[in-house]
């Protein structure tokens, strides 16, 4: 009879506070790291919404094709040579937990349009961080790292930061902050990028 009623008990119980039970596990998730980044690109990514798009022409800021990087295998590279085709740039960061939750779009991103669209992903870290990481998480997306400073207009005081230029050297899109790139809306402001 008492363990009947501990079995009511703890079902009035589970019943009465599911919504708070939940709330807590979710927290916990959200604080553990091996599962923080998995819940934010599943939850929190698709709730953020789209980067600016910026519709209007007089809106559009004229990018600095001045920036110095080097690849992997420490190769010198200069923006110069996206000159004349749309290109994406993300400057990111491993240990950066809403850079990871949006990379996945990216990523996606650059499997779609990679032929038609010049694609930087921009890291302070060392090549070997970054080849590490790489391997880990089977990516084979184009990483760089800074070879000179970088100018004013790729200045943010956040990552990831995410620029999309089109061919004629204009902003398109900027997002300081995580955003969700694969959305339908950059899709097609992309699509109209290669179709000029």
């Amino acid at each position: 009879m008492k363990q009947t009623m501990n079995k009511s008990n703890k079902k009035s119980f589970l019943k009465k506070h599911w919504s708070n039970i939940l709330f807590f596990v979710v927290l916990i998730l959200f604080i553990l790291p091996q599962t923080r980044t998995k819940i934010q690109s599943w939850i929190v990514v698709p709730l953020i919404g789209s980067p600016e798009v910026f519709e209007n022409q007089a809106d559009k800021t004229s990018a600095d094709y001045s920036v110095h990087l080097k690849d992997l295998q420490n190769k010198s590279i200069n923006l110069e040579k996206s000159k004349g085709k749309p290109l994406l740039i993300n400057f990111w960061a491993t240990w950066c937990s809403p850079c990871l939750a949006e990379l996945p779009g990216l990523v996606e991103l650059y499997e779609e349009f990679g032929d038609d669209v010049d694609f930087y992903f921009v890291s302070n870290e060392s090549a070997d961080k970054l080849k590490s990481f790489l391997a880990t998480k089977k990516l084979n997306i184009p990483v760089y790292m800074p070879n000179s400073k970088l100018p004013d207009f790729y200045s943010s005081n956040s990552i990831p930061t995410t620029y999309l230029i089109n061919s004629e050297g204009k902003l398109v899109a900027k997002a300081n902050g995580m955003a969700n790139w694969d959305s339908n809306k950059v899709k097609e402001t992309i699509k109209n990028l290669i179709k000029r």
